[in-house]
């Protein structure tokens, strides 16, 4: 965490919306930072498993070791296709007056996941509950939800996570690590639930994967987003076949 920001700072930074709201100034602890990753900001992360669910059914999860190997994929493939979306995201999202960026980049974001109907689903609906959930914190992304909503855009979940966190006087790092953070987790914190993993390894599990986070978030801010693309299709084959599951506790 020392690593992060400051982003409260005596609200003398970011969007001038932002500055009279959220938490007095308070050293180096960045509490919105906490709160925008918090399991409990209603995003929707609760109810999908980012596939881990459908890998466990299909055999392709059977122990921590496997888990394991299925989370350092989801972080790759992060690396290479959402995190280049919310990195561009954030770039573009410094002028409201011209939405236009945005938009392009959400409509890329749905033709990568055009051949993953779940996963589509999913990031669509934590898109707009992180939308929905983000504008009680600034009033300018109120602005951000009408222009997507005029613009019948899909609202995913990564191009979201990078215009919020630029509106809310996130730094470009930081960001990133949050949507990076949120993915990794969300995905621990279904195998926990499926009893895959117990709590207590999956906190030494979370631990050991801080350097394949670190490596993502590096190969995310240099890669154009117009490059993004899947770098792990069997990911997305297991994820697609979630609908198909005869019974199941996620909706993705």
């Amino acid at each position: 965490m020392s690593n992060i920001p400051d982003l409260n700072d005596n609200r003398t930074s970011g969007p001038p919306e932002l500055r009279t709201r959220g938490n007095p100034p308070s050293g180096n602890v960045s509490f919105l930072t906490w709160q925008l990753i918090d399991a409990t900001f209603p995003s929707g992360g609760f109810a999908h498993s980012g596939g881990v669910e459908a890998a466990m059914a299909l055999g392709g999860v059977r122990s921590e070791a496997d888990l394991v190997g299925l989370l350092r994929d989801g972080i790759r493939q992060w690396a290479t296709q959402s995190g280049p979306l919310t990195a561009g995201a954030f770039d573009v999202s410094s002028d409201l007056q011209h939405m236009e960026g945005i938009t392009e980049i959400d409509a890329w974001c749905a033709a990568l996941l055009a051949g993953n109907a779940v996963a589509a689903q999913a990031s669509r609906a934590q898109g707009v509950s992180f939308l929905m959930a983000a504008e009680g914190l600034c009033p300018a992304i109120a602005e951000l939800r009408q222009h997507l909503r005029t613009a019948a855009s899909p609202a995913h979940l990564a191009v979201i996570m990078g215009a919020c966190g630029r509106l809310l006087g996130c730094d470009r790092s930081t960001t990133l690590a949050m949507s990076a953070y949120v993915n990794m987790r969300g995905c621990l914190s279904a195998a926990v639930r499926l009893n895959v993993i117990g709590p207590l390894a999956a906190q030494v599990v979370q631990a050991s994967l801080a350097a394949d986070l670190a490596t993502a978030i590096t190969t995310a801010s240099a890669l154009p987003w117009r490059d993004a693309a899947t770098s792990r299709p069997f990911l997305d084959l297991e994820q697609g076949q979630h609908g198909r599951l005869y019974s199941r506790l996620f909706q993705s």
